[in-house]
């Protein structure tokens, strides 16, 4: 059984690198963020940009809808974080707690929690729906690049720039553990189960962890460079990794074996940096987004 993915559409509308994908305001739709200052939504059937936009006025790092409380919260280069009301359709908050670039934003659900990471080594903790700062946490002097959450919603892990995984309990966020992960900085993480975890670097390695282990129990030189984004589909058989290198692969999430490299070359692809990933589980397409300010969608076959 052989899997392709074809392009589906190719969704141009940004003026500058395309940095953020997330779920959007209804199935089938997504949001985009862009160093142009703007959200846009777009839909995954007709591929047209939604009526929907923001403009944020400072370049777009992370996205994360909070589905329960009808919220879309943007992180931005200039170290704050903006919440949008998408059924009044407007802006309700303007947070400024970070000195420095938001690089992600995540919701867990179970603890009714948002995480914001930042280039200033700081993870804060934040209570929705009122986003009151419960906790502003240094990790360390380097960049913080991402939140892995675990399917329970009990565990975190965040990727940082002095090349460590950093495990958390989210009941009380104590430490678990320490992961010395990388030879360069770890700039992505995703638990493929509650034990499990991948993680990306700027050294261009997969390594894959498990509960009981300080040392990777694989290692893959992935890329040719950095890995910067790591996303499950949604039925989590396949796992897709965006790197600098301009391509997006695609793995096997049960063996671990790659699969299939999506390029310009073969696909008529990104011409630069692939920045996020996102795989929509209503549609089944994944989604792509990159430096050459084009959001790619493709569709899964089997052959």
């Amino acid at each position: 059984m052989d899997i392709n993915f074809t392009k589906a559409a190719e969704l141009k509308g940004h003026a500058g690198p395309v940095y953020a994908l997330c779920a959007g305001s209804r199935e089938g739709t997504f949001f985009s963020g862009s160093s142009d200052g703007f959200v846009a939504e777009w839909d995954l059937v007709s591929f047209m940009p939604e009526k929907f936009s923001v403009k944020i006025g400072q370049p777009v790092y992370a996205l994360e809808h909070i589905l329960e409380f009808h919220l879309l919260v943007a992180g931005t280069g200039s170290g704050a974080f903006h919440v949008i009301d998408l059924k009044e359709k407007k802006e309700v908050r303007h947070i400024v707690q970070h000195s420095s670039s938001v690089f992600d934003v995540r919701y867990n659900s179970k603890q009714k929690h948002l995480y914001t990471v930042s280039a200033d080594g700081h993870f804060c903790v934040w209570e929705v729906p009122t986003f009151r700062l419960l906790i502003d946490y240094p990790i360390c002097s380097e960049k913080l690049r991402h939140i892995a959450i675990s399917p329970s919603g009990d565990k975190i892990a965040l990727a940082c720039g002095d090349h460590i995984v950093r495990g958390f309990e989210t009941e009380f966020y104590n430490p678990i553990r320490d992961l010395k992960a990388h030879s360069m900085s770890v700039n992505s993480g995703f638990f493929t189960n509650e034990n499990s975890l991948i993680s990306g670097g700027k050294d261009a390695f997969l390594h894959w962890w498990n509960s009981e282990s300080e040392i990777p129990y694989l290692s893959v030189p992935a890329h040719n460079f950095a890995i910067y984004t790591i996303v499950g589909s949604p039925d989590g058989k396949l796992f897709a990794t965006g790197s600098r290198d301009k391509t997006v692969k695609i793995w096997n999430a049960e063996t671990n074996d790659f699969l299939l490299r999506i390029e310009r070359k073969s696909h008529l692809a990104h011409t630069a940096s692939v920045n996020r990933l996102y795989w929509d589980k209503f549609t089944g397409l994944l989604v792509s987004a990159g430096d050459d300010r084009t959001v790619f969608c493709w569709r899964k076959s089997v052959e």
